[in-house]
């Protein structure tokens, strides 16, 4: 049953992101976050995201996440690593821990997998490898108009919903334990 709410809780979220997004249309130079003298390339940083009210607000990818009512941050994650990885965003409820959501993005150019499916494959891979039982191998979906990725798996009697997506050269991941 939580693992059916987690899963529509993140699909409510994924929605509310994209729409978002798409009413603000892409970034474009001359628009603020843009230099004159930067030949239109973004002043913002992929790390660089903040919670604001209750929405999570990442301007380098162009996303706006509403927050689940009663969510908050959680525990800032570690500085982005030499291999493209970045920890955008960890959220989870205000009172008792039933879940947890953490965003994060994959630069392509420091990996071997060029998509969101090929970077879910993997990881799949890697869970067979370990005690991780996957529930349903990674396929895509389509949410708000927005080609996504997903995999599910479970083990140590957690279930996660990864949700990807291609933004930019990075993959953005939405996992929802």
């Amino acid at each position: 049953m939580r693992s059916k709410f987690l899963s529509t809780a993140i699909v409510v979220i994924l929605v509310s992101v994209w729409s978002a997004a798409q009413t603000h249309g892409p970034m474009q130079p001359g628009a603020p976050g843009f230099a004159s003298s930067s030949a239109g390339a973004p002043m913002s940083e992929p790390e660089n995201g903040t919670v604001e009210k209750d929405s999570y607000i990442n301007k380098y990818f162009d996303l706006s996440l509403a927050l689940l009512p009663d969510w908050r941050e959680d525990f800032s994650g570690p500085n982005p690593s030499i291999t493209g990885y970045y920890v955008l965003e960890t959220l989870r409820p205000k009172g008792e821990l039933t879940g947890t959501l953490l965003i994060t993005a994959q630069d392509t150019f420091f990996t071997s997998e060029n998509n969101s499916l090929e970077l879910l494959q993997r990881n799949q891979k890697q869970a067979i490898l370990s005690t991780l039982n996957i529930e349903a191998p990674p396929r895509p979906v389509k949410l708000a108009d927005r080609e996504f990725s997903r995999l599910d798996y479970s083990g140590a009697g957690l279930y996660h919903a990864i949700f990807a997506t291609d933004v930019r050269c990075h993959v953005i991941s939405f996992e929802a334990t």
